[in-house]
């Protein structure tokens, strides 16, 4: 197996961490309308909904900016992590077995595997992976992190 070279993995968790722009602006756009947020969220069962509205955001908002800056990548990267496995749990998981028609959900198995993995390579789901990736790897050279630990050197 190849080894990859260090600025090459640097380079590769800079891109990574850029996918977190998306969740940005889509937290803010979540805090723009914290009316419709509370609606959406107490529709899916969510207890204290008006809570989570704002909690949730927030968490994208700042969680993401953290991991794009590559600062506390840790707390933020299983925050966000955390918080985009609840929203495939009772978001996507349950969209991805009804029918985008309307009509009746797919009962045959092919069609409910196909669902399960159409749901499991969803945008949610990527930034669940790629988080934990974060947290496991760290942010890398090009981060605040490291600013950081070259100022004291």
């Amino acid at each position: 197996m190849e080894k990859v070279s260090e600025n090459k993995l640097d380079w590769a968790l800079l891109v990574l961490r850029i996918f977190f722009l998306g969740l940005i602006f889509h937290g803010v756009s979540k805090l723009m309308n914290i009316a419709g947020t509370t609606k959406f969220f107490a529709g899916l069962g969510i207890p204290f909904a008006p809570v989570f509205a704002i909690v949730e955001p927030l968490v994208e908002v700042f969680g993401s900016l953290s991991l794009l800056v590559g600062f506390e990548t840790t707390i933020s990267g299983i925050l966000v992590a955390i918080s985009l496995f609840v929203a495939v749990l009772l978001a996507v998981l349950p969209r991805a077995f009804s029918s985008p028609m309307g009509g009746p959900a797919p009962t045959d198995p092919v069609s409910m595997i196909m669902a399960l993995i159409t749901t499991l390579l969803g945008v949610e789901a990527a930034y669940v992976l790629i988080a934990v990736s974060l947290v496991l790897t760290g942010p890398g050279k090009f981060s605040v992190k490291s600013l950081m630990g070259k100022k004291g050197a």
